[in-house]
């Protein structure tokens, strides 16, 4: 009996692998990409490259209504089910926002699990500082805590304002959509 149950679970876990590494990632993701046009955002010049359990996009520039927002240098995302990610690295920001923020982003990772089923984690580093967060599906509410580095305290402190500062030298920012 026991031996049974370990043999239906491990075809189980064989046919999950199998639907994960076959389901055709390229063109979830250029539907997506559709339906982000409809916001007036577009993705170009992305090359594409389907891996087993994940989704690599190299090279993309992103333009919002027109205008080139980012370039970004890779973007990996993982579709486990139970365990979701998105990894963006080499991010580099329109010159428009040279005002506002450094333009150099490292690194930005969305995760979701179903361990906290609730809530999305954020976190990103990069000339600014360190930023973590989350974004609560329940509460339809975003709160971040940024670590801001010297050049952003020094440069951007302006934007700065819209973050409340703790007594750890902390930067918060809490907003409900």
């Amino acid at each position: 009996m026991v031996k049974k149950i370990a043999l239906f679970f491990g075809y189980f876990l064989v046919f999950i692998l199998a639907l994960i590494a076959f389901t055709p990632k390229q063109s979830v993701y250029y539907f997506l990409e559709q339906e982000l046009g409809a916001f007036d955002v577009i993705i170009s010049g992305e090359k594409v490259q389907d891996r087993f359990f994940t989704l690599e996009i190299d090279d993309a520039h992103l333009f919002a209504q027109g205008i080139e927002a980012a370039e970004i240098t890779t973007t990996k995302i993982t579709l486990l089910g139970v365990y979701n990610s998105i990894d963006v690295s080499g991010i580099r920001l329109a010159s428009i926002v040279e005002n506002f923020a450094p333009q150099k982003v490292e690194n930005v990772s969305v995760n979701y699990s179903l361990l906290n089923p609730l809530n999305v984690n954020i976190s990103a580093n990069g000339v600014f500082g360190e930023l973590e967060g989350e974004f609560s599906l329940l509460d339809q509410s975003v709160s971040l805590v940024l670590k801001p580095s010297k050049l952003m305290q020094s440069k951007y402190s302006s934007s700065l304002r819209q973050f409340k500062k703790d007594q750890n030298g902390e930067y918060k920012y809490v907003k409900a959509l």
